[in-house]
């Protein structure tokens, strides 16, 4: 089994850079820089491209996962609405991104995203999605489309209309 990675990888490792870079910037596959092992080369291209592929990510979000948790570990918003627990997991993230929503700044949720925040995440009293709390975004359309692009599904329980 080792042995056969080992043979794949070389074969991997043998491609041209651009090639490499081409490959890794249409797959968000961090394990390929891993592959390159000490190949420099091979691991610069390779994280050229997985970086310029995780950027584009969700219509164009713009931040790797490494970004988007430097950001939200930052002491503005560590201080502020994220706790180092809403970083453990997916899901922890996505109960911090129904928190963000109303937030002032859409940067808060975008970072939230892009780390991998649970998109489909419900509030636990409610039961509303993210897409149900959209509209408290500054900027609602362009939040809606991250959250549709990184694959918030229809939501579960319909919003009550004011009548």
């Amino acid at each position: 089994m080792v042995r056969t990675q080992r043979a794949h990888a070389a074969m991997l490792l043998r491609l041209p850079s651009d090639m490499l870079l081409k490959i890794a910037s249409h797959v968000v596959a961090p394990g390929l820089v891993v592959a390159a092992g000490k190949n420099l080369e091979a691991r610069t291209a390779l994280r050229k491209g997985t970086d310029a592929a995780e950027r584009s990510r969700f219509g164009g979000i713009g931040l790797t996962i490494k970004e988007a948790e430097h950001r939200l570990r930052g002491p503005y918003m560590l201080d502020g609405p994220v706790e180092a627990k809403h970083l453990e997991t997916r899901r922890a993230a996505g109960s911090a991104l129904l928190k963000a929503i109303p937030y002032p700044d859409d940067e808060l949720a975008i970072a939230l995203i892009a780390y991998g925040a649970d998109v489909n995440a419900t509030h636990p009293g409610i039961g509303y999605t993210l897409l149900h709390t959209a509209h408290e975004a500054r900027n609602p359309p362009r939040l809606a489309s991250f959250l549709i692009a990184a694959g918030a599904g229809r939501p579960r329980r319909p919003l009550q209309s004011s009548k």
